[in-house]
């Protein structure tokens, strides 16, 4: 109980803030491709004072929407583009970080980096998101 405790109710007031500003002004939803992306800037990290795990669980949010089974959360470091791919169900995330850049992992969470731009990063996974879609069987 005590476990459960410390991981639900002990968050730090940066995460908390983070969490409430990613909601409110960077979750985009894509309902036609079941889909959301949310992205962060080196800029924004840093008037939030986050760190790298205090954006851990972001990209997980977006799954509770009704009707979403797909996200991706692009985040800028210094040097490249970092990418984090989740999905519910059969959706392929794996293949989506494959195809448009290189990636790779499991079936419902991959990741990935890019050298290009955040803007460039999220027309790559756009497109790749509306390849994988026009093949899905309904």
């Amino acid at each position: 109980l005590h476990i459960i405790d410390r991981l639900t109710y002990h968050n730090p007031e940066i995460q908390i803030r983070l969490q409430g500003y990613v909601l409110d002004q960077k979750l985009e939803l894509y309902p036609d491709l079941r889909a959301a992306c949310i992205i962060l800037t080196q800029e924004e990290l840093q008037r939030f004072g986050a760190s790298k795990g205090d954006t851990e669980g972001l990209v997980n949010i977006p799954l509770t929407i009704e009707g979403s089974d797909c996200c991706c959360f692009i985040r800028e470091d210094k040097t490249q583009v970092k990418l984090s791919f989740r999905s519910t169900g059969t959706f392929p995330v794996n293949q989506l970080a494959s195809a448009g850049f290189g990636g790779g992992g499991h079936l419902n969470a991959a990741g990935a980096e890019h050298q290009g731009s955040i803007q460039e990063a999220k027309n790559i996974y756009l497109c790749e998101l509306r390849k994988l879609r026009a093949q899905e069987v309904i």
